[in-house]
This record gives structure tokens, sequence and C-alpha cells, in this order.
């Protein structure tokens, strides 16, 4: 029984990517730039998950077990899909391959029925070739191991599939799903979706060839996402302040000049990679198959009809727009944009420049089976090289992830543990310096409560977020939490809540009377949280509400 042809190209798909992908399982470790930073958090939410915590906010065993809120601030769902798998009893080093695979896989995927969809099956196969050894996609997984990043290369094919297919009949349930999605985007990273949204909105609606309703549609499955995402959103966009994000910012900003990306930069990186076959840490470029592009494009685009005209030059501008805010003469924009200084980094927008220009490919080879067999080639032989990344490996076992949190370095290594950057801001790091050396010295942990006046403690329970203690003293005094204050933290003696403070050093602390009490800490609600989360349950009726209009409308 043959095969359909669709599956046929989706098959030969897979091997393609086999010699991207086999290099992920090797029998240890790549020392990537953020790789270790998040294998340690995973573990911290993976037991914050274990002790009940759907949600988890407070990684209790970040910077010396002082604890951060970090996941109030970053990407959650990468955290969530690789705890999923790690539950699995699979080890660290095996759940990060498989998921680091499966972004991969399910790019290739999307990006296929994308544009084949469009431009044939030919086309999507090359787009989808490009599009998945594109060095700027295969950098975010063996040199820098973004996990938000990476993840994020999922999305907009996914996307722009599904609103192709706000015209067929099963209109609810492609709404439902395109809904979904850009509420996993969301979740999935914070960059990401600021970039993508007014690329994604532009085609979308550019594809949908002025149907009104149906771009009415598509606007609002990314508003209907947008609502439901508000749990995360609204407090990591109005909350971030209490935390030294903000100086980071503030200080990668002014360094911006260091993070352009020239164009004479991108060819000379595009064809040295190549011939060294081996890349390292500054290697970014957009590679050799999409420079091709914009050499290709302008020599081949009047074959289109002239339906097709404009949508493949607003395709091009956008592509060569995000290419543009990758250099130098780019930095009016950046300073004159405010959105900008969340980005950060302008080569960032490698990211959807590498979106944009696999639809090119996809554009320039559907009439044309050898510069489809061209484009697949250079793609291969540009990408390929950033499977050899030239950094550290490590033979590290689960034991590793499972130790003592350090601060700056992961644990016997140079790599940065990311941590500072999402401390309450109050936290004092000469401090956490301090108590590190300390521990590198002498391996003795802190205590996780510490009083003023000698006390019988009868007994303690400490998870990610609640703490209680009981004690007996003879006099009052001043309970220590070598935890960090932040402002979520609620105290209550004897079930009575109690003013909690901050001691010099950013610890909670807490004035205790004399006998036989217990003391309970737990990590409570802000406001805008207890708001965010009712403005989720609110997005999560008016989906409900869309799709039961959508089905009498259909009737």
């Amino acid at each position: 029984m043959k095969l359909p042809v669709r599956y046929l190209y989706l098959l030969l798909g897979l091997v393609i990517l086999i010699p991207v992908l086999l290099p992920l399982f090797s029998p240890y470790i790549y020392g990537t730039a953020d790789g270790l930073a998040h294998r340690f958090r995973l573990v911290s939410f993976v037991n914050s998950l274990k002790q009940g915590y759907l949600r988890p906010r407070w990684l209790s065993d970040q910077a010396l077990g002082f604890g951060s809120p970090i996941t109030l601030f970053i990407y959650i769902l990468p955290y969530y899909v690789t705890a999923g798998i790690k539950l699995t009893g699979l080890d660290m080093r095996t759940t990060t391959q498989i998921y680091q695979g499966i972004t991969i896989i399910l790019s290739f995927i999307f990006m296929y029925k994308f544009a084949a969809k469009l431009w044939g099956k030919r086309a999507g196969l090359a787009a989808a070739t490009v599009y998945s050894y594109a060095p700027y996609r295969l950098l975010t997984i063996y040199l820098y191991e973004g996990w938000g990043e990476m993840t994020a290369f999922v999305y907009p094919p996914l996307i722009l599939y599904l609103a192709t297919k706000l015209n067929e009949k099963s209109l609810r349930i492609t709404f439902l799903f395109l809904t979904v999605v850009w509420f996993l985007f969301i979740l999935t990273h914070n960059v990401s979706i600021l970039m993508y949204i007014p690329i994604l909105l532009i085609i979308g609606v550019m594809l949908l060839k002025k149907r009104i309703e149906t771009i009415l549609f598509f606007i609002c499955s990314l508003l209907t996402g947008i609502v439901l995402s508000a749990f995360f959103t609204l407090p990591a966009l109005t909350l971030n302040h209490l935390t030294a994000y903000p100086t980071l910012i503030a200080k990668e900003a002014g360094m911006r000049g260091t993070y352009y990306k020239p164009i004479l930069f991108q060819i000379e990186t595009a064809v040295e990679t190549i011939r060294k076959g081996k890349v390292d840490y500054y290697d970014f470029t957009i590679g050799l198959a999409y420079l091709l592009v914009i050499i290709a494009f302008p020599l081949l685009f009047r074959q289109f009809k002239n339906g097709k005209i404009k949508f493949a030059l607003l395709i091009f501008f956008l592509f060569i727009f995000c290419l543009y805010l990758t250099m130098p003469s780019s930095d009016w924009i950046w300073r004159n944009l405010t959105f900008m200084k969340y980005i950060v980094y302008p080569f960032r927008f490698l990211h959807p420049a590498t979106f944009l220009g696999a639809l090119l490919v996809a554009i320039i080879t559907m009439k044309s089976r050898k510069l489809a067999i061209f484009f697949i080639i250079s793609a291969i032989i540009s990408g390929f090289s950033y499977t050899r990344p030239e950094i550290e490996i490590f033979p590290f076992n689960d034991d590793y992830f499972s130790q003592f949190q350090t601060l700056l370095s992961a644990p016997g290594t140079l790599k940065n543990m990311a941590t500072v950057e999402f401390l309450p801001k109050t936290a004092n790091i000469n401090y956490l310096m301090e108590v590190e050396n300390k521990y590198l010295t002498t391996k003795i942990k802190p205590v996780k409560f510490e009083f003023s006046s000698p006390v019988e403690v009868i007994r303690d329970k400490i998870k990610a977020e609640e703490m209680e203690v009981e004690y007996r003293s003879d006099k009052d005094a001043i309970l220590t939490v070598n935890s960090f204050y932040f402002p979520n933290w609620q105290a209550a003696i004897d079930e009575r809540e109690d003013n909690l403070a901050m001691d010099g050093n950013g610890r909670m602390k807490l004035e205790v009377p004399s006998g036989k009490h217990k003391v309970i800490f737990k990590f409570g609600f802000s406001k805008i949280e207890r708001l965010a989360n009712m403005v989720s349950l609110l997005g999560i009726f008016i989906l409900a509400g869309e799709v039961l209009w959508m089905r009498g409308k259909r009737k």
C-alpha cells in the first residue's frame, strides 16, 4: 500500500532532521549558557509540584535556599512540560534532550503544514528544512539552551496555519485551538510574543483576504488568549519592579551597541562557521540559506500572479525589517520605542527573521524542484555546524542538580545560575556571597529559623511556599527566617496575622512572644495577582461564550 504524498514528504523531512537531532542525544550535558540554570530551576519547580503547588511562584531552593520569585516573572510553560517528562522517571539529561528534540520536530511539522497549504508540498519541505536548520534556531538549543526561545519557534507557523482554517467548516474547533495556541505562546516566552504579535497579525490579516468576519475571529483569538494568560502576564508586568530585573535591563540596554549584528558580520560568520565546522557563543548569523534568499527573491518574485505579489512583498519587507533591527543603524528605533527595552538584545530579531525567511524560501521554491533542493542543501550545510558547539561538556547525573543551589555559578563550573536578576531588589548580594563562601568552606547550610535568644524548637515544617515552626521560649525574641522577604509573604502567630518585617540583609524577621507558640509563613497572593486570576477565570467564560455563539451562528 502506497503512502499518501503528504506523508512521504513528512517522512523525508524527518529523515532530513536526523543530523540535527542525533547530536542532542549525547551521553553528557552540553555546557550551554543557560542550560544548567534551567535544570536547577526545574528541580525546584518539580519539588513545588510534588508539594501540591500547581502554580509554583516561589522557588525555595534558589540562591542558597533563600528563595526567589522567579516563576512569577519568567515563562512557565517549558518548565511544566519538562517537569511532566521528568516525573515519568527519566533522568535530567534525557528529559531535556527529549524536550529539545520535540521543539525541533514540532517546529518542522508546523512549518511544513503551513507552507505546504499555501505553496505546495515541495515548498513546505524546503521551508521546514530551512527553518529547522537555521543557525539562530540551533544556536538557541546547542549553545544558549534558552528553553523559552527554542520553544517559541513552534508557534508562528502553527498560528498562521490555524488562521487559514478559520474559513473552513470547523470554525469553532479551529478558533478554540487558535486561542489555546496564542495562550501557550504567551506562557512560553515573554519576549518572543512581543516581537511576533505585530508580525503575525499583519500576515494573518493579509492571508484572510479582507474577509472581515474571519479577520475579527483571528484578532479575537489573540485577545482571548491574552485574557486567559492574565494570571501570568499581569503580575509579570506590574510587579517586576520588586526584583532586581529592571536594573539588569537598564544595564544591558546601556551595552546595546555590543549586541548589534551588522550584515557584513553575519555574512562573514555564515561562511566562517561552514569552514570551521564548529561554532561558539558569538556566531550569530541569519545563515547562508537566508542570505541567498535576499539575492534570489528580487530576481524571482515577478513570476508570481498579481494576487500573490503583494503578499510575497509583504513577507520580504518584514524579513528585511527584522534583519535591519539587528544592525547598528537601527539604534534610533531602539532608543525611541519604549517597548523595545523589554526585548533587550537586538540579535533576538534573528528569531522572526528566521521564520519570515523560511516563508520566502517556500515562495521561491514552489515552482522549482531544483531551487527546493538547492535551498535544502544550503540550509543543511549552513546549519549543521551549529550542532557542534565549542563548549564544555559535563558528565553530571541527577544528584548534581539536587545539591545545594549556589548563587552566581553552577557548582564546580563557571556557568551562570541566572539567579541574581530575579531576586527581590532588597536582597543583599554581599551577604549571600558571604553565606556561599562559608558553605563552600564548611559545607554547613544556614538553618531556616534563627532566634535571637535560646528557644526550644518543638517541630518545624518547611515547604516551598509555606513554612511553620513551633517553639517554646522563656522570653520574647526576634525570629529571622533565612528566606528573602517579598511582599507576598505573610506571617501568623497562633493563627493571628502579624506584621512581617525585613532585616538589613533582606531576610524575613518577626517579633515573637515568650511561651509556646506556632508561627506560620505563607507565600500569599498580592492584589494584582488576585485580580489577574479573576481576569483569567473571566477569560474561560469569554472563550466558552465565543464558541457557543459561533455554534449558533453556523446553524
